[in-house]
């Protein structure tokens, strides 16, 4: 074989495995699994309306003079409690899972910007009130009939959520200066501290199983995310991370999802089993978890917009989603 054959055959080869190698690092978009539903806000007409994204598309949900916001599934994933704003007012509304059925539940809530909760079979409704110059939980029934209004008395309130199967609300308060993590029983009717710390301590998470909860604190001059049992024994920190938004617990109770703020805020993931942190290099922000804890959809700054993008939990592929021309945020993905 001559030195020319030779060469031709090596240089034949290596093009060869170059272009394999190259084949198998190429990374291939994501779409949204078969029956996927994220509600999401963006703008019409100057306001903020609800949207719904499917495989097949999307479209609006609510198409009002009002202000709509913060849309958060029923776990039975047939409705959507959300927030309407009309004249400086903000109610609390609820529709059908396909935009059908629009009702108030509550006037006038007047605690502004707080996301309402679902109770865990879909009957009732956590939301932050200001009621008589006190500002506590009031619960709505989802036909409408009747409203319960808790004892407290807060400067403010937030991250509202309900045990996955009991009758215990979780929120974080700002008492004096300091915020606290604390639980409102429904069925003894009695209000419980979990931190008593002069920290600042929030944006508390149950974990799916409703045997922990994870939850935001900067104690001892460093920022971080913690975990303790429902009664609010065995703080312990996860890790230090200067946190942008809240956790959100993989459906396995395994991950944690959150963004980090580090000069822009990076989505992460912290697997709990493993004691092992996983970050984006890209914006992300308010990641929402599909039902297997195989994807997020999270929000991320971009162009001067928000938009959605996809990502499998591994964050080895990435897609931007369908999104509307003045940009989409505050994902939620139906259970």
């Amino acid at each position: 074989m001559s030195l020319r054959t030779k060469i031709i055959i090596w240089t034949a080869i290596l093009l060869l495995t170059t272009a394999t190698a190259g084949c198998s690092s190429v990374v291939k978009g994501l779409a949204l699994p078969p029956h996927a539903e994220i509600a999401f806000i963006s703008w019409r007409d100057q306001n903020l309306q609800i949207h719904k994204m499917t495989p097949s598309g999307s479209r609006y949900l609510t198409n009002t003079i009002n202000n709509e916001s913060h849309p958060v599934w029923s776990p039975d994933g047939k409705q959507l409690a959300f927030l309407s704003t009309q004249n400086q007012e903000q109610h609390l509304a609820v529709m059908n899972a396909d935009g059908s059925n629009q009702r108030l539940l509550a006037k006038n809530i007047r605690a502004k910007d707080v996301a309402p909760a679902w109770a865990f079979d879909s009957q009732m409704i956590a939301f932050a009130c200001i009621v008589e110059q006190r500002t506590t939980l009031c619960l709505a029934s989802v036909t409408g009939d009747w409203m319960q209004i808790m004892p407290g008395n807060w400067g403010s309130l937030g991250s509202i959520q309900w045990a996955p199967a009991d009758p215990i609300i979780l929120f974080h308060a700002m008492s004096g200066t300091t915020r606290d993590v604390f639980t409102y029983t429904t069925y003894s009717n009695t209000i419980r501290n979990l931190t008593h710390r002069t920290s600042q301590d929030y944006a508390p998470a149950w974990s799916p199983d409703g045997r922990k909860i994870a939850f935001v604190s900067n104690r001892n001059q460093q920022v971080g995310i913690y975990t303790m049992n429902i009664d609010g024994t065995s703080q312990r920190l996860l890790l230090y991370t200067n946190i942008y938004d809240y956790p959100a617990w993989s459906p396995d109770g395994n991950q944690i999802a959150f963004s980090q703020a580090e000069g822009k805020n990076h989505l992460c993931i912290f697997n709990t089993q493993e004691n092992i942190l996983h970050c984006t290099d890209n914006d992300g922000s308010r990641p929402t978890w599909s039902p297997d804890g195989q994807f997020l959809v999270y929000e991320s700054r971009r162009r001067n917009k928000s938009y959605l993008y996809l990502t499998d939990n591994q964050f080895s592929r990435t897609q931007q989603l369908p999104h509307h021309p003045a940009g989409s945020f505050s994902p939620a993905w139906q259970p």
